[in-house]
């Protein structure tokens, strides 16, 4: 009918990659014209991509549902003392929808977070906060077995160098080159 309306539709693609996006933002940028005369160029019509390059999104205010949390977490995934005070210091990661946790875990590339989810689920919804507060606990507690397992490995391979090292000596002060 003549007062019968549309709905408009915007699609966006989403990029959440590390470098910055590099690649066409609209539709003849991505087509081969390559031998095709300019007439029938102009009769291909081109659509503008709405790209939303999360990591580098300034102000996520605009988004009002936990799309939000989701962008938010994956732009200071790689800065870690940025992310523990986001999540720490948004009230919404300590009561996070299931299915936001996951989609977080997974486009961050989390392995450990959805290794410890079910620890921190209660009835549909999982606590972040306490979920990344122990992973940062775990972190810590690896950090210094390793580091004490280093420790006595070098000093157990230093005392034999150095029992080597005494050995020669005692036999060279006693006459015996026959080492």
């Amino acid at each position: 009918r003549k007062d019968s309306r549309l709905y408009p539709v915007a699609t966006f693609i989403l990029y959440y990659g590390e470098e910055p996006w590099d690649g066409a933002l609209d539709l003849h940028g991505m087509l081969n014209f390559e031998g095709i005369p300019e007439p029938l160029r102009a009769m291909a019509s081109n659509y503008r991509i709405n790209l939303i390059d999360i990591r580098r999104l300034k102000d996520t205010s605009m988004f009002h549902t936990d799309v939000k949390q989701v962008f938010d977490f994956i732009r200071f995934s790689k800065d870690p003392e940025a992310l523990r005070e986001l999540v720490l210091g948004d009230a919404s990661y300590k009561e996070l929808e299931e299915d936001t946790y996951d989609m977080i875990a997974q486009y961050s590339k989390s392995e450990e977070l959805v290794e410890v989810k079910d620890y921190h689920k209660k009835d549909g919804v999982v606590d972040m906060c306490e979920a990344l507060t122990k992973l940062i606990e775990n972190g810590k507690s690896e950090g210094r077995l390793e580091g004490r397992a280093e420790g006595r490995l070098e000093g157990r391979l230093e005392g034999r160098s150095e029992g080597k090292a005494f050995e020669v000596y005692e036999s060279v002060q006693e006459g015996d080159y026959s080492i």
